[in-house]
């Protein structure tokens, strides 16, 4: 026999309208955590289900969110896409995505679906924010500005990246490289390459053929080029992953020799201690949820949000010592 909410009500000990409220998420609903607890609690041990298609009919609306993205095949976009799913669960709502490879077919694609699914609302990146005439509240998660006339969560890797260079420059470097891909490295106002470009010339970023692998004669050609370097700053972590990689194999120490600072905070550079800068996804999740819901619930007007990207000091990082790695290796 299905569990109804006055099954739950009478073991929560609680009015029925307070557990629909609950359930559906309404967050004009007045109740203490204490409550919250209890209702939570009753769900759990009888297993409650909502009935979603009755849901429908009565709403118009799945209760679903659509996540309409470009970059799920990185990392740091799939915790973003994890987190964003586990808020939006937490408030009861459930989570439709759709992945477009940033090509344009699949994003009008997207957008069909979420309209075709009745999401009440889409979340979207800022490669995918287009199509502003389908009708549907949305909040796009970005770091840069655009003109959506829209929320916006912005990413401000600025503060990220001038933490990065002042720990830099606190530790004494002068001669400091970015390196990133041939996308990255041409995007002169990319928001991680400006503040590097404020405080060094042109000549001094580089560019990588592959940024999950670099051959250590590649890496040789780009330091020989930069003899006095004793620092770099990388695009993302996997740049400098791969260009620690590539020092090792020229018999170069990290950071004994050169000193490497990456980009996401990924899994793996927190493994091998490289220091790098953080967007704080938990933050941007949580921002980008509340501005969905609070459009399609009509609690507030629309917001531009800026989350700081921190710097993580690590171990990749120290004095460059006397020397330059060139005239270390002459």
């Amino acid at each position: 026999m299905a569990v109804r909410l006055k099954d739950v009500a009478d073991a929560a000990g609680v009015s029925v309208a307070l557990v629909s409220n609950y359930v559906n998420g309404k967050s004009t609903a007045r109740m203490s955590d204490e409550t919250r607890d209890r209702i939570d609690l009753a769900l759990r041990e009888l297993n409650y289900r909502p009935n979603l298609v009755a849901r429908f009919l009565r709403t118009g609306q799945s209760r679903s969110i659509g996540l309409i993205t470009a970059g799920l095949a990185h990392e740091t976009h799939q915790n973003l896409m994890l987190l964003i799913h586990e808020a939006l669960i937490r408030r009861n709502w459930n989570m439709l995505a759709y992945y477009t490879k940033n090509e344009v077919g699949l994003l009008r694609l997207g957008w069909q679906e979420m309209v075709r699914s009745c999401c009440a609302g889409v979340i979207t990146d800022g490669q995918s924010w287009q199509f502003e005439a389908v009708p549907l509240p949305r909040v796009i998660i970005t770091n840069r500005e655009c003109s959506a006339r829209c929320p916006r969560i912005v990413s401000d890797h600025r503060t990220g990246m001038e933490a990065a260079l002042n720990h830099l420059f606190a530790l004494g470097h002068r001669n400091i490289l970015f390196i990133g891909d041939p996308v990255s490295a041409a995007r002169r106002d990319a928001p991680r390459l400006q503040p590097f470009l404020e405080r060094f010339p042109a000549d001094c970023v580089e560019q990588v053929s592959h940024p999950g692998a670099i051959p250590p004669e590649e890496a040789g050609a780009l330091l020989a080029r930069h003899p006095d370097a004793t620092a770099a700053l990388c695009f993302n972590d996997m740049i400098a992953l791969a260009f620690r990689e590539a020092l090792m194999h020229l018999g170069l120490r990290v950071p004994e020799d050169f000193s490497l600072v990456g980009f996401d905070n990924i899994r793996a550079a927190e493994l091998i201690g490289l220091s790098t800068v953080d967007m704080d996804n938990p933050v941007r999740a949580e921002s980008a949820v509340n501005a969905v819901l609070n459009i399609i619930e009509k609690r507030s007007d629309p917001v531009r949000e800026t989350v700081p990207a921190r710097f993580v000091e690590r171990s990749s990082c120290s004095a460059p010592g006397k020397a330059g790695w060139g005239k270390k290796k002459r």
